[in-house]
């Protein structure tokens, strides 16, 4: 894709190409993996689009969807780029994206990762406290009792005070070592935006230019947004005969087309893939809270 891949808008009707440029980014803790890396805990691919005019923005969801490849009657990619209109296409476009994507995408990555892991945190070291604490509190009191019948001459029972003592002392050194854990959990921090691959976005408009055109004029397309709409009508109605909830999210733009609520759980996101026809659909979190 690097070398030069095009898609096709059809839904753009102006003369003016953009580029699409394809970025993971992942955040991390300070918690260390077997092999002594950082564990990463967020990962996310960023799509970023840039066109002649400067315009840098951040696309919600995923756009090669609503684009598609350039048939045998389109212009190939040569005579494509020998356009005037792609003549800013020798610009650092690529360190341009991920710059953007530094300054506007991360730092949104960042605070949404942030923001939900530390009140996890927060929550899950309240339990193991409560918990563990409780348990402790059960074995010093029992080893108290088991020793002061010992001391009255009182044995033969299956567990004495000093099984009960340790029992209570690895459930203290297992309470130390989960909440140092949990610390380690706490310093969130970005690693760099990567750009993995880039396509040239050539609108419809510029397509249908005279010197554009070298072939026969392209065959009339499916509707791509009444196929996507179908999908979705369908995908809705076999969550509600699954006993889910679902509600329409498509014009959004939060990633995902449908969010359908499972009773008890929380929310599953569910994209239509709207290259598919109508009731196929790409994944789904399999009741996964959102």
């Amino acid at each position: 894709m690097k070398r030069g891949a095009i898609l096709a808008d059809e839904r753009d009707m102006s003369t003016q190409p953009r580029v699409l440029f394809y970025l993971e980014h992942a955040i991390q803790d300070a918690s260390v993996t077997r092999s002594g890396d950082r564990r990463v805990i967020s990962r996310r691919m960023l799509y970023v689009e840039l066109d002649e005019g400067g315009v840098t923005r951040h696309v919600h969801y995923a756009p090669y969807l609503d684009y598609r490849p350039l048939t045998e009657s389109d212009p190939g990619l040569d005579s494509t780029l020998d356009r005037p209109e792609c003549a800013w296409l020798d610009r650092d476009l690529e360190s341009k994206a991920q710059g953007y994507a530094v300054a506007n995408v991360v730092p949104e990555h960042l605070k949404e990762v942030r923001d939900a892991k530390l009140a996890l945190i927060a929550k899950t070291e309240t339990a193991v406290n409560d918990r563990l604490t409780k348990e402790i509190t059960y074995w010093e009191h029992r080893a108290e009792q088991l020793k002061f019948q010992e001391q009255a001459g009182k044995t033969g029972a299956r567990l004495n005070s000093g099984e009960a003592r340790k029992r209570a002392d690895n459930l203290q050194v297992r309470l130390q070592k989960r909440l140092e854990e949990l610390k380690l959990e706490a310093p969130i921090s970005p690693l760099p935006p990567v750009v993995l691959s880039g396509v040239l976005v050539v609108p419809q408009g510029l397509l249908n230019q005279p010197k554009a055109i070298e072939f026969a004029p392209a065959a009339s397309t499916v509707d791509t947004q009444a196929s996507a709409a179908r999908a979705r009508e369908i995908i809705m109605e076999v969550e509600r005969q699954l006993g889910f909830d679902p509600e329409e999210r498509e014009f959004e733009k939060l990633g995902y087309d449908i969010k359908s609520r499972v009773p008890g759980s929380g929310y599953r996101s569910i994209p239509v893939d709207r290259s598919k026809g109508p009731g196929e659909r790409r994944g789904g979190d399999g009741g996964d809270p959102e």
